[in-house]
């Protein structure tokens, strides 16, 4: 009787590992600007998925080679482009948010060292149902758009 149940179980743990999997959230295509002369400030971007059937914030976000990270976003105030600090961002169920040039971003206040083009550096975006997300910052050159891939 066990014998012929194995399979079974085995099937069904392998869909709820797969399932599991799907229903978690991911940052990805985390990139950043290398920095010019002696600039203290940086900016990263990346993209959040929330695959999952409820809404997650991201609350905090840090790396080591910064003494702060702020999320920030551009909007139009008139004629004038400007920048606010946000105290978090919401991902709702299903949605994908960009952290992106002229938009919502990732600013690194008094960096610890300059952000030089091919460099890596870890950063650490904290959610608050889903905790904390450890992901790699790949450093592109000053001028870069975002990742090729």
């Amino acid at each position: 009787m066990i014998r012929r149940g194995l399979p079974l179980i085995l099937v069904t743990a392998l869909f709820a590992a797969v399932a599991s999997a799907q229903t978690k959230l991911t940052v990805d295509h985390a990139w950043a600007r290398a920095t010019p002369g002696a600039a203290t400030i940086g900016a990263v971007y990346f993209v959040i998925a929330n695959p999952t059937g409820s809404a997650d914030r991201v609350i905090a976000i840090s790396s080591p080679i910064a003494e702060r990270a702020e999320i920030h976003e551009h909007f139009l105030d008139g004629d004038v482009m400007r920048m606010r600090q946000m105290p978090s961002v919401e991902i709702g169920p299903g949605q994908t948010v960009a952290f992106k040039p002229g938009g919502l971003h990732l600013m690194l206040i008094n960096l610890k060292q300059p952000l030089r083009q091919g460099d890596r550096f870890p950063l650490t975006v904290k959610l608050d149902k889903a905790g904390d997300i450890h992901v790699e910052v790949t450093v592109l050159s000053v001028g870069a758009k975002g990742p090729s891939s």
